[in-house]
């Protein structure tokens, strides 16, 4: 029974976010599809609903990334900063204690947070559905082969990579 019950306050967030299960599992670092999955990691956890692999293997994660959600998102309420995923978080946090309070999800055919409804599809990114490749800054790894953190102005300008 536990398992249906974790996996219906999963649905619930997922269907209220407007993403997919699937688009959930991709290494996409998108903030609100991030944000999204740790908010499922977090009501899961912090209700003590399943274990941190059991959560982790909903979007093929490890228990290391559900534990970081989970403190992301504990994070987030304590400083209410910033404001815009603050208010996301706490609206998906409150779909998931309505799950877990009730036995029916009132998400279905509303409109979910980001102005869809839950029966519309995801939009695909290109034509052929696949996702577009990330975009770098300047300054970071794969940039002409600076290192994997951010570099000051001044030591972009040194190598000629910025004005």
């Amino acid at each position: 029974m536990e398992t249906m019950r974790y996996e219906r306050v999963a649905n619930a967030i997922i269907a209220a976010s407007g993403f997919t299960q699937e688009s959930l599992t991709y290494k996409n670092r998108r903030r609100f599809l991030v944000l999204t999955r740790q908010v499922v990691f977090y009501a899961l956890i912090n209700n003590k609903l399943c274990t941190l692999t059991e959560a982790g293997e909903i979007f093929e994660k490890d228990h290391a990334t559900v534990s970081h959600g989970k403190k992301t998102i504990e994070l987030l309420l304590e400083t209410k900063y910033p404001a815009e995923l603050y208010e996301y978080a706490t609206t998906l946090i409150n779909i998931a204690n309505e799950v877990i309070n009730s036995s029916v999800p009132k998400v279905q055919g509303q409109r979910n947070l980001r102005g869809f409804s839950a029966q519309q599809p995801p939009r695909q990114h290109n034509h052929n559905g696949t996702m577009p490749p990330m975009r770098r800054r300047p300054g970071y790894a794969g940039a002409n082969g600076n290192p994997p953190y951010p570099i000051s102005r001044m030591r972009l300008q040194q190598q000629g990579i910025t004005q």
